[in-house]
């Protein structure tokens, strides 16, 4: 439990996601940092990055996205900018089914 403004609130945990191209880069682990970064200045737990490669076509990261905040319920999910939910009809698709599961949709930008 932390105590926020003076009031206790459970522990916020949020679950990141990026999208990233075909192999692990200096840039991907900036931006890794970056949402872990915003995290910690508002007080959030990330609990997991999920990282989806641009060539991953099948949609099984987002796929095990969906399965885990069915069963964790966690207070959101944290995205640099829209972006990273993929290409603008993807990406709208996305926003909605994570919102429809209860969850927020944070995006950092």
């Amino acid at each position: 439990m932390r105590i926020t403004e003076h009031q206790a609130v459970d522990e916020l945990v949020v679950y990141g996601y990026l999208r990233g191209a075909a192999a692990p880069s200096g840039r991907l682990r900036a931006l890794s940092s970056a949402l872990k970064a915003y995290c910690e200045q508002h007080e959030l737990t990330l609990s997991r990055v999920f990282t989806e490669w641009i060539d991953d076509a099948d949609g099984s990261v987002f796929s095990s996205l969906l399965a885990t905040l069915s069963t964790q319920q966690p207070y959101g999910v944290v995205l640099l900018s829209r972006h990273h939910l993929g290409p603008r009809d993807v990406a709208n698709s996305r926003a909605a089914q994570i919102t429809t599961s209860g969850t927020r949709l944070i995006a950092v930008r």
